[in-house]
């Protein structure tokens, strides 16, 4: 976390956080797809929540989120 809000050269920080991993207990219906994005979006927000307290402004930082996935991806994007 720290190499991130460190080496980011004026970059803007994209975190994408996923719901869950698509499996036999996961659903594609409207309700899991809801809940997934939820979870998701809860993920991304709690990394830039750690990011902004080591100093990185929150308008450097984008969040996206998917309702099939598993986990973060943190990664730079070009102003």
């Amino acid at each position: 976390m720290n190499d991130l809000s460190t080496n980011r050269h004026d970059n803007i920080i994209l975190i994408h956080g996923f719901g869950t991993a698509l499996g036999d207990s996961s659903g594609l219906n409207p309700e899991d797809q809801r809940n997934g994005m939820a979870l998701g979006l809860l993920r991304a927000k709690t990394v830039a929540q750690q990011l902004i307290a080591r100093g990185v402004p929150a308008e450097k930082i984008e969040l996206r989120a998917d309702p099939i996935g598993d986990g973060v991806r943190v990664l730079y994007r070009l102003p």
